[in-house]
């Protein structure tokens, strides 16, 4: 990677790198750092959505950058006590050699920051402001909501990644001018609370929240991750889930956040980088830390042989986009192929349990499922699970401890095996994989499961037999 710092420069002093006049003072591009020096100055990152205007930039000339950049970097020197910065629109190469690895390496320039600077539009940080000095008893309306929803920032495909890597993170308005940046526990506990009494007030479900406001549930979701980050590790699949409802207008930057999100490691991978490459650097990047989860990703499994448990490097999406819980599915390589760790295999059966069907009616709040069938529970968890982002078409698989979901058709006739992982885990159930045998092949199926299952007993190893080439 070629990691570069907008750096305030000495007055008297003289620079030949490209440089801006900003709050009064002049900036400078720095040379190309060694991030195993120690001589690296204390910088902070901004962090903002570009939007669609664009103008010149001063310091590249041969690209454009966003019409907001130097409004937010100024209001994050105006607010702030620091000499360098670290900014995309100039701190991220032209060059596309470096470039690629730049982007790859989101997550340690984050994650090095002794600050991060989140800009937003003034009145989305009015409305926060708002928030965070709401008490329980005052008036409560849509009205802050609606503005904390629109702020684009919010629904960022980069967001998720600033986010969780900061050890630091601050917000300000783009007109702020007196210093008071808002600490982030505060913003997010600010957003929590006044949804949790909004919700309250209007008796609204939390699958009625997300519904009214998309982003913001996103973002709690986000808000959750942030706090956990110095108690556990990150899945590929809570990444995944996170990232699923998030905007870019560009394929590869939906990995790029992604990766930066796995792992605070410099990168010198992408040289040239495409959907394709990126999504194994992802793979790669998991695999690396011993998490397994992204074979939960909806996507239509590899053609290559040894390779048919993966999903085919494209973009990669959880199978439903709700929040994820655990830390990883373990994994290791072994000659021969790959060993799961702490799976719970259970088979079809002909009625699911009362405890499966108590979890899967108490999760949905819907009480009055109680005395139904097990068909009626199955149509109405998959009508939820379609409006939480699953796609899946495979027909609904009954087991003794809940109903598994295929991502496509289980074939005419196979010996199944449903696979549970245990080490990642929906409060209604588990990530999954259909296991189907046909004579002396094995295809495999990503799924959801509804139902008990990182409760169960009898944890045990699977194995994935692959060709050597591939290990």
């Amino acid at each position: 990677m070629d990691f570069r710092l907008l750096v305030k420069q000495p007055t008297g002093s003289d620079s030949s790198q490209p440089s801006i006049t900003l709050e009064g003072n002049q900036w400078f591009l720095s040379e190309s750092l060694n991030i195993d020096s120690d001589s690296i100055p204390k910088y902070a990152c901004v962090s903002y959505v570009w939007g669609p205007g664009r103008l010149a930039n001063p310091i590249h000339s041969s690209v454009l950058m966003s019409d907001r950049t130097l409004t937010v970097l100024c209001a994050a020197i105006r607010n702030s006590h620091f000499d360098a910065f670290w900014i995309d629109a100039f701190c991220v190469p032209v060059d596309p050699v470096y470039k690629g690895p730049t982007l790859e390496s989101m997550g340690y320039i984050y994650a090095q920051a002794l600050k991060v600077i989140a800009v937003l539009a003034p009145r989305s940080f009015a409305a926060i402001q708002q928030m965070t000095a709401f008490k329980k008893g005052d008036a409560i309306s849509s009205e802050l909501l609606d503005d904390m929803e629109r702020e684009v920032w919010i629904n960022s495909v980069w967001t998720y990644q600033e986010v969780v890597n900061s050890t630091g993170m601050f917000f300000v308005g783009e007109d702020t001018a007196d210093g008071n940046m808002l600490d982030c526990a505060y913003f997010l506990n600010g957003i929590g609370y006044y949804m949790a009494q909004y919700s309250k007030a209007f008796s609204l479900t939390v699958f009625e929240m997300r519904k009214r406001y998309p982003k913001l549930d996103t973002f709690e979701d986000l808000a959750a991750d942030w706090m956990m980050a110095g108690y556990t590790e990150r899945s590929a699949l809570e990444i995944m889930s996170n990232m699923g409802r998030r905007v870019f207008d560009d394929p590869k930057n939906y990995f790029y956040s992604m990766i930066g999100a796995l792992t605070q490691k410099p990168s010198q991978r992408s040289k040239k980088p495409s959907v394709e490459t990126l999504a194994e650097s992802f793979m790669a990047v998991a695999e690396e830390k011993g998490d397994y989860s992204f074979v939960f990703s909806s996507a239509p499994r590899d053609e290559r042989p040894g390779l048919e448990w993966r999903p085919r490097p494209q973009l990669l999406r959880a199978g439903v986009t709700w929040r994820v819980d655990g830390e990883m599915l373990k994994g290791t390589k072994e000659p021969g192929g790959i060993r799961l760790h702490e799976i719970v295999v259970v088979h079809p059966g002909e009625a699911v349990g009362l405890v499966a069907r108590s979890i899967i009616y108490t999760w949905m709040n819907a009480l009055e499922l109680e005395s139904e069938p097990d068909a009626v529970i199955a149509i109405k968890m998959r009508e939820l699970l379609k409006f939480l982002g699953f796609t899946g078409t495979g027909r609904t698989i009954l087991t003794e401890h809940g109903f598994a979901y295929p991502q496509e058709e289980v074939p005419e006739g196979a010996a199944v095996e449903v696979w549970l992982a245990t080490g990642v885990y929906y409060l209604f159930g588990a990530p999954a994989m259909i296991v189907a045998h046909v004579d002396d092949t094995a295809r495999y199926i990503p799924a959801v499961f509804a139902g008990s299952g990182r409760w169960l007993e009898g944890r045990t190893d699977v194995f994935i037999p692959m060709s050597s080439a591939r290990l």
